[in-house]
């Protein structure tokens, strides 16, 4: 629902982790651990720095999930 959220407010960026994992109320750890599920399904475009930061966003195909699911 957050990264549906982030799709409809700045659809040209993803959000950072830190503000998914505030938003979504869940530790780092899980929000990263559903976010690697996630973009194994192809629903998420997740990126990664080599200090732990990283952001994530919905590809084409999670939008339209999201869309079907909570509507436009």
């Amino acid at each position: 629902m957050q990264l549906h959220d982030a799709s409809r407010t700045t659809p040209a960026k993803a959000w950072s982790l830190a503000k998914l994992s505030k938003r979504s109320a869940l530790p780092m750890s899980t929000l990263r651990r559903l976010l690697v599920q996630l973009e194994a399904a192809g629903l998420v475009e997740m990126t990664l720095a080599d200090d732990g930061t990283g952001s994530a966003g919905l590809t084409g195909e999670g939008r339209h999930l999201c869309a079907e699911l909570f509507g436009a």
